[in-house]
This record gives C-alpha cells, sequence and structure tokens, in this order.
C-alpha cells in the first residue's frame, strides 16, 4: 500500500478522520474552520494493506462525511491528546479509540519498538521522507527491525496507545492487549 492517508481532527468532538483523495499540494494549501485542525503531514503506511471495521460509537459502521470536496472516514476518537511518554520528551504518546486492522506481507521488514517494561509496539506509518531519519530514542527503549517470515495482520481495534518518535514515525499497541511482535521476525528473546 503506498497511498498516503490526510487527517483532519475535529476538536470539539475529539474525532479524527481520514482521507486519500488530497494531493500534497491540496492539502498544505486546505485552511481548516474554526474548530478543526489538520495533521501538517501526510501519512505514509508502512503496513501492505489495511482496513477499518468500524468507526468508534454503538452503531458497529462506517461513518463518512464529505468536506472541502473530499470524502472522508471517522477512523477514530481522541481519548488522550498527545504527552511526553519518556522524562526526555523524545517520544510522545496518545490513546484513541479505533477499529483498525492492518496487514503485512510474508518478506516485509518491519520494525518493532519495545519499551523498557517490555512493551512492544508495530510499526505503523512515517511522516513522508521524514521516516528515513533515524530517531532518538530514551535510555531503554529498544527498535529493532527484521523480516517477516509469515503474513501478519494486526488488529487495532479498542483503545489503542500510539507512539510518535522523534523522527514522528508511528508505533501502536492496543492496550491490556500485549502480544510479542518480536517472534514473527525470528528475534532473539522471544
Amino acid at each position: 500500500m503506498n497511498a498516503k492517508g490526510y487527517e483532519l481532527f475535529d476538536l470539539k468532538n475529539k474525532i479524527v478522520w481520514l482521507t486519500l483523495e488530497f494531493t500534497d499540494e491540496e492539502f498544505k494549501a486546505l485552511e481548516p474552520l474554526p474548530g478543526w485542525m489538520k495533521n501538517d503531514s501526510s501519512r505514509v503506511p508502512h503496513f501492505d494493506k489495511s482496513r477499518f471495521i468500524k468507526s468508534p460509537g454503538p452503531d458497529g459502521k462506517l461513518t463518512t462525511k464529505s468536506m472541502y470536496g473530499h470524502t472522508f472516514l471517522h477512523v477514530c476518537n481522541m481519548l488522550e491528546w498527545p504527552h511526553d511518554a519518556d522524562k526526555d520528551g523524545l517520544i510522545k504518546s496518545a490513546t484513541l479509540e479505533k477499529y483498525h486492522e492492518v496487514t503485512y506481507n510474508c518478506g516485509k521488514k518491519i520494525k518493532v519498538l519495545t519499551s523498557p517494561e517490555g512493551k512492544q509496539y508495530m510499526y505503523i506509518n512515517s511522516e513522508g521522507e521524514r521516516g528515513k531519519e533515524i530517531p532518538k530514542l530514551p535510555h531503554g527503549w529498544i527498535l529493532e527491525e527484521g523480516t517477516l517470515k509469515e503474513d501478519l495482520t494486526v488488529d487495532l481495534s479498542g483503545k489503542v496507545e500510539v507512539l510518535r518518535l522523534s523522527n514522528n514515525d508511528s508505533y501502536q499497541r492496543v492496550l491490556g492487549k500485549d502480544v510479542n511482535f518480536r517472534k514473527y521476525l525470528g528475534l532473539v528473546g522471544e
């Protein structure tokens, strides 16, 4: 998958809306209405395919909205705004509710971030070219890369912790559901 995603935030309702329909130039020129904010950069996925299972809320459906001549999908609700996840401010953490499934194909190189407490986060997306920068990590955090030995589908449904590193790469995990992503890469210490 190589389509870029463009996000708008409804600040009052804490809703994130996503579209794949903009160009970088169109999105850069967009001036959101009062009470709205845009994620200033497009997000480049590092998975091979994905689907949003439903929008947050009780009806179990995907909600769409037409804005600025494009169709947006309600992809998540912000439960906790970004804050420092470490004492040095190198990693930002946010909590959101979403129902999202991402698939990485066998043979794909992927990265896993491990906290000092052993929590593992899967690499989801980057901010364009910034994803090539090597992020600065706080003491005790480990970033490893490996090649998948089989297809891997990650269910990011429910309360999801999103980490943004110093290069703005996004790593995610479902709260309360610890998954050993390292085992899919054949890394030591499984």
